[in-house]
């Protein structure tokens, strides 16, 4: 089963219940709620969150908070699909703001922000090592969007 939480920047993960969606103004403000619906995408592997959701339905549910980290406690083998390699590589450019992804086991806390972009990088990224999250954040992930070009022309015409 996999479980999700999206924690502040600044929130320790120690203490955070499970499959919750932590959204935080202020501590003050903070309160959690619970993830409300998987989108429509009912045949495969769950997505990290553990909903049937597609690599490009993540990219727009990480938009939704973009102040927030997301992060993500066990593995989806499988999620992502050599059919939305393609999808993916096109976001390689957008600047729209994101959440960043953080593995469960890392005591890192990303900070700044990130971009559509860079989470496509490192969705791909994910892909390529049959692993997701591929790194234990998108904190200080830089993808070398040229040498995925280059791979993805040599990768899409050998598949």
């Amino acid at each position: 089963m996999h479980r999700v939480l999206f924690i502040p920047v600044l929130l320790s993960a120690a203490g955070c219940a499970s499959n919750h969606l932590t959204k935080s103004a202020r501590p003050a403000d903070a309160r959690q709620t619970q993830i409300s619906s998987p989108s429509a995408r009912l045949d495969g592997p769950t997505d990290p969150t553990g909903f049937h959701r597609t690599p490009i339905e993540f990219l727009e549910f990480l938009k939704q908070s973009p102040q927030q980290t997301l992060m993500i406690i066990g593995s989806s083998p499988g999620w992502i699909r050599d059919a939305d390699i393609h999808l993916l590589m096109a976001r390689l450019q957008s600047q729209a703001r994101c959440a960043h992804v953080k593995d469960g086991a890392s005591s890192h806390q990303p900070l700044g922000e990130t971009t559509e972009g860079l989470q496509a990088a490192f969705l791909i990224e994910g892909f390529r090592q049959h692993r997701y999250p591929p790194r234990p954040t998108s904190d200080g992930f830089v993808p070398d969007v040229d040498g995925l070009k280059t791979w993805y022309q040599q990768w899409s015409t050998h598949r």
